[in-house]
């Protein structure tokens, strides 16, 4: 998953996170219409909402395998 949260909340939320044993690394900064990491191209926000918000409903129907 990613998460956003207010620059303030960040290590509040890393802090959560790894108390509660879920592995958790910071990506970088939002603030554009697009996910671009080190070392890979940009991809759009709106083309991962798509294919997060697809594919959950989707499994549960049964339609994705898993």
């Amino acid at each position: 998953y990613v998460v956003t949260v207010a620059a303030g909340q960040v290590e509040a939320l890393l802090t959560s996170a790894r108390a509660a044993g879920v592995p958790c690394v910071r990506l970088g900064t939002t603030g554009s219409d697009a996910l671009a990491l080190d070392g890979e191209g940009a991809i759009a926000i709106e083309k991962l909402k798509a294919a997060f918000e697809y594919w959950f409903p989707a499994y549960m129907r049964g339609e994705v395998a898993a």
